[in-house]
């Protein structure tokens, strides 16, 4: 209990810094002249003007659709500047909106039209990703970041496979590409939107898998580790696939540590635990913070918020099940990848019956693998809303469940002796 105690209260010290960090980086940010920054919006207006909103992108036979209408948004509240002081405008983020259209088209409009707009803010998130958007738009324009995320996406893709490897866990790369696969990797490198979470879990996971015997040498330690990445999340996310940040470094510390299940366990639902509390205390220390020193009452607007993105309404009122919910997020997933997600399992399900099935299933590490695999179906209940209304990129939670299971077979397909000696 003691031990709990105080990794809570370092846990809470730890999102307090946070966000005290995180306000002064936006602070520091919005000091920036936004000269440049316009002249790279107003040169990235034809390319919203061409693909509109919600273009489709189908490179893997996924029918993705890309988010412009958020990156629109971010683009703007990064270009936007008014006469207010630095706090203000940090903490309740504006932007120029005009009734009627879609953040795409105000793009356009604002910039090459010179159309008439009004000004809104948008207090309740943490917009973090300006600490790297409004820097980049004064060297580059929208098309260009694009170039830079796919180059940024490869590279790290690459160098996560290159440390698993390294730390001798190659068995579960293919596992990995394969879970990619389904969220298509191809689509969000093309959409701001979509890239800070796979940024965020990638680096962590990369991390986690470098530092290892560093992290698990002390508990408290591995904790922290996932609060600062619960932080992260919260900071950095628009609201899409948070959960994954958690999910897949979580798998990689189950594949690769040698502690016994139980302990395992323990540590897992702390790391579970800590992670919320950086992800859930972050989002609290903004709010508290907006409606402190802001203009709005941000505290009520972020409850109202959280009411209907748990409900089981869509934007019209109307009622759906949380069946409907699951329907819409696997609909996503029936790809070409899946198909090569189906065939492993079937393979390695196989390999798996032949070698003692029996005394592996004995162990019940199995247990903790399926655990993290029904996470992201907790997620889609609990944020039922959220998760019905954007299916079309909430859907990319299920990496953590695809990758999950995956490692399941991975790891039990071998032949139990195997695994023994791998483990000692």
């Amino acid at each position: 209990m003691k031990f709990l105690s105080k990794t809570l209260g370092k846990s809470i010290l730890l999102v307090l810094s946070c966000t005290m960090v995180g306000l002064l980086l936006l602070i520091a940010v919005f000091a920036i002249p936004t000269d440049r920054m316009e002249e790279h919006v107003l040169a990235s207006a034809a390319v919203f003007e061409e693909e509109g909103a919600y273009p489709e992108f189908n490179i893997l036979g996924t029918h993705s659709t890309l988010d412009n209408w958020t990156d629109a948004i971010m683009l703007l509240q990064a270009s936007y500047c008014n006469d207010t002081g630095l706090l203000d405008r940090a903490i309740s983020v504006y932007r120029p909106t005009i009734e009627g259209e879609n953040p795409a088209q105000v793009l356009v409009s604002y910039y090459t039209q010179g159309a008439q707009t009004q000004i809104i803010s948008y207090p309740r998130y943490w917009h973090g990703y300006l600490v790297f958007l409004k820097p980049l738009l004064c060297v580059f324009s929208y098309d260009q970041i694009r170039i830079l995320n796919a180059v940024f996406v490869a590279v790290l893709a690459l160098l996560f496979i290159a440390v698993m490897y390294y730390k001798k866990m190659a068995r579960y790369i293919l596992p990995y590409v394969i879970a990619l696969l389904l969220i298509d990797p191809f689509a969000i490198s093309q959409s701001i939107q979509f890239t800070t979470i796979y940024y965020i879990y990638t680096i962590a996971s990369i991390v986690l898998l470098l530092k290892q015997d560093w992290l698990e040498a002390s508990v408290e330690r591995l904790a922290l580790f996932f609060v600062v990445i619960g932080c992260a999340t919260s900071y950095f996310d628009f609201l899409t696939y948070p959960l994954v940040t958690f999910g897949v470094p979580a798998i990689l510390f189950l594949c690769s540590t040698k502690k016994p299940l139980k302990k395992t366990a323990k540590i897992l639902l702390l790391v579970l635990v800590c992670w919320f509390i950086g992800y859930a205390g972050m989002w609290a220390g903004k709010w508290i913070l907006g409606t402190l020193l802001g203009n709005e009452n941000i505290i009520m607007d972020a409850i109202s918020s959280i009411f209907l993105r748990s409900s089981t309404l869509d934007v019209s009122g109307q009622s759906f099940s949380l069946f409907s919910v699951l329907k819409a997020q696997l609909y996503h997933i029936i790809t070409p990848a899946f198909g090569f997600a189906a065939v492993y399992v079937i393979v390695m399900g196989i390999c798996f019956w032949k070698h003692n099935p029996k005394k592996k299933r004995s162990d019940f590490t199995w247990t903790l693998y399926i655990g993290i695999a029904l996470l992201p179906i907790l997620w889609f209940v609990g944020a039922s809303n959220h998760s019905y209304v954007h299916h079309w990129f909430t859907y990319r939670e299920l990496l953590t469940s695809a990758f999950s299971v995956m490692c399941l077979f991975a790891r039990y397909a071998t032949k139990t002796d195997a695994i023994a000696r791998r483990e000692k």
